[in-house]
């Protein structure tokens, strides 16, 4: 008996994106595979804080220090994949994987440029630190400082007075909140309820999965009808992404968000993961 378990990590982003920022162009033709490797790892490293940046106010840490542990590997078909990770703030997982999955794409020029690559693993390791109240300062495992985040005096610790000349989160029906915060977090309750619902995850019996996790690693764009489009999906078999664009394409229309008064596209990128117990694993 097949039984699935079900994670999804939702969030929304209008970051410039890596393939814009072109981060990896100075990996290219370096010396070494670990010259390379470093290079790859450095440049994540700093879009995992360029992205956290943008979610700074939701960055809440615990303790003095918060510290990301992670690895990732490169791929036979010359993609990230996060194998593991280790720390317990949400808005840094976040990042984490929608780094992940978007400088997967961008890395490619780096990868197929040198096929010696495959299967090298990537360590990201970090120390978040409240240097006071105004800063916060990432440091690598050299112990230097890589970036630092500045709080403003009038930086909201939530999304719930945000200035109109902001985002306004869209509005999933079913989650008409005025408080913005919760309204996003309405939203992505929606949107796990539906895609558990909705996702056909019978098609895990019909094919070979190499291992019990099954992620799929998902952006599209919530234009400024309200609509979706542009899903991409890439996950372990053609069937799997197939059917994770089929459901996310049905989602229902949406009131879009706004900026400076005028409705929006928002891109979103999110990694849905499913953990198989009991898959026979006998069907290709």
């Amino acid at each position: 008996m097949m039984r699935v378990l079900f994670f999804l990590l939702f969030s929304y982003s209008l970051t410039v994106n890596a393939q814009e920022n072109k981060i990896f162009n100075n990996c290219l033709n370096k010396e070494s595979i670990s010259d390379t490797i470093n290079c790859l790892e450095n440049c994540i490293q700093l879009f995992i804080c360029y992205e956290i940046n943008n979610d700074l106010s939701l960055l809440k840490l615990n303790n003095s220090q918060e510290k990301l542990k992670a690895t990732i590997s490169i791929t036979d078909d010359g993609s990230f994949l996060l194998e593991n990770y280790k720390t317990s703030n949400l808005t840094i997982i976040s990042a984490l994987k929608r780094v992940v999955y978007i400088t997967s794409k961008e890395a490619e020029g780096v990868i197929n440029n040198n096929h010696n690559l495959t299967n090298q693993k990537i360590y990201i390791d970090l120390i978040f630190s409240k240097i006071n109240s105004n800063k916060l300062a990432v440091t690598n495992n050299s112990g230097e400082i890589i970036y630092e985040f500045e709080i403003k005096n009038n930086h909201k610790e939530s999304l719930e007075n945000v200035d109109t000349e902001l985002i306004i989160p869209p509005i999933f029906p079913g989650c008409e909140i005025e408080d913005f915060k919760e309204r996003k977090k309405c939203m992505s309750f929606k949107i796990d309820e539906y895609i558990k619902e909705n996702y056909n995850t019978g098609l895990f019996d019909k094919i070979v999965l190499q291992k019990d996790t099954v992620q799929i690693n998902v952006s599209f764009k919530l234009n400024s009808q309200g609509k979706i489009s542009n899903v991409i999906a890439k996950g372990p078999h053609k069937l799997i992404e197939k059917e994770a664009i089929r459901v996310l394409t049905s989602l229902p229309q949406m009131i879009p968000g706004k900026q400076n008064g005028k409705d929006v596209s928002l891109l979103y990128s999110l990694p849905i993961i499913f953990e198989v117990e009991g898959s026979s694993k006998t069907k290709k």
